[in-house]
């Protein structure tokens, strides 16, 4: 009985301490990006200056990582939100790490969001507290529980608590004594955020009309397939990038690659404007409202843009995750088709981003996601936008994949 309301009490420590921790990671990245980028260089009222800006602050961020020993080039993690399953000793100065870099990334002006760092350092933190406290099964539990509690904080919805509970029973592990310190720390989580914010607003949503008729069914579906082929296309081009990135790091000294880095996100950011620029969070809800609505053209150019910026970002070596750039994809291909054949309405945005999402972790991690970022009336159209994801994927393993290896 002490040891189970021991790690009820690590649960819910646990919780708390994610979602606090998220706060202020969320807070340093708002913050640093508005104070850097717009007030101190004011890219947002001239343009030209984030290519020498993203520039510069590339070779800033290579001399870091170089500083403190991390790898300048990574193999890129599509599914930001996997997190390694394994019993290697957790420390601190670790767990911060992985803050400190994902940080550091974001600032110098990666087209990725802020969940691959959090994830990360949610699985450390589990993982810590879970060897002090108990043996190598509880510390994987407790590990799981942290990252469901911050995916919990994340977006504001306690839904998310599916996707730990999802791995236990996939693991044959799904039991009331493992399910409790799991939704425990989750509702943990869910709490602080109420406390915090005096409600449960998470890092973003969908921002899809809640007015549906049934030909939004039907398009979600369509609009899941060909986003899905997007999903694809972003997928493989991070995979090629990478072998660019890493071949052009072989031939020059690390100052020229890391600012030849930054300068092709600085010049997909002045092609696609401020709306591309950064995780796409901010970035969605700019793009919907945009008065004049933009034309197709100006649609295609800013598509394109923010795939070269994000799988650019992933590929060169910038750490971060692709929630809210797929959401920001699904949005510009919603818009597209609303240009082309006038198919507005809820159905044609939610299965546009179920479309990419599911092509970057999968139909199940999609659903449950995308269910927590839209109202829940809206949840059979995401339901159909994923089977039509579902056929999209299917298609697009029968593509040629690109397989290269990136020189050593």
């Amino acid at each position: 009985m002490r040891q189970r309301l021991g790690l009820i009490g690590a649960a819910v420590v646990i919780g708390a301490a994610n979602t606090v921790v998220l706060k202020l990671f969320l807070g340093a990245v708002d913050a640093g990006t508005t104070d850097l980028w717009d007030d101190v260089f004011h890219t947002d009222e001239h343009r030209w200056v984030v290519v020498p800006l993203a520039l510069v602050l590339g070779i800033v961020l290579a001399g870091v990582l170089l500083a403190v020993r991390q790898p300048r080039l990574p193999p890129p993690h599509t599914n930001s939100l996997a997190f390694a399953d394994d019993d290697e000793p957790a420390t601190l100065t670790g767990i911060g790490m992985i803050l400190f870099v994902g940080l550091c990334c974001l600032l110098a002006g990666a087209s990725l969001g802020p969940e691959a760092a959090l994830v990360g350092f949610a699985a450390g933190f589990g993982l810590w507290c879970g060897q002090r406290t108990g043996d190598g099964p509880t510390a994987r539990l407790l590990q799981l529980a942290s990252v469901g509690a911050l995916l919990v904080a994340f977006v504001g919805s306690f839904l998310l608590v599916l996707l730990p509970l999802l791995m236990l029973a996939q693991k044959k592990q799904l039991k009331v004594g493992s399910a409790v310190p799991v939704v425990v720390a989750s509702a943990s989580a869910f709490g602080t955020l109420w406390l915090i914010d005096h409600g449960t607003t998470g890092y973003g949503s969908i921002p899809a009309s809640t007015h549906f008729s049934i030909g939004d069914v039907l398009v979600a579906a369509l609009a899941g397939l060909v986003a899905a082929i997007f999903g694809w296309a972003l997928h493989q081009l991070i995979a090629w990038l990478h072998t660019v990135a890493v071949g052009l790091d072989a031939r020059v000294v690390w100052p020229v690659a890391a600012a030849l880095f930054g300068a092709v996100i600085g010049v997909a950011y002045l092609a696609g404007g401020e709306s591309v620029e950064f995780s796409g969070q901010k970035g969605t809800v700019m793009l919907l409202q945009h008065q004049p609505a933009y034309a197709l053209g100006g649609l295609l150019v800013i598509l394109f843009a923010k795939m070269l910026a994000t799988s650019w970002s992933l590929g060169a070596g910038y750490r971060g995750g692709l929630v809210f750039p797929s959401v920001f994809i699904g949005a510009t291909i919603a818009l597209i088709a609303d240009n082309l054949f006038g198919t507005s309405g809820p159905g044609v945005l939610i299965g546009a981003t179920a479309g990419v999402f599911s092509a970057m972790a999968g139909p199940i991690v999609a659903l449950i996601f995308i269910g927590s970022l839209i109202p829940i009336k809206l949840l059979g159209i995401a339901v159909v936008g994923i089977a039509g994801a579902t056929v999209g994927n299917k298609l697009c393993t029968k593509l040629p994949a690109y397989t290269k290896e990136a020189p050593s």
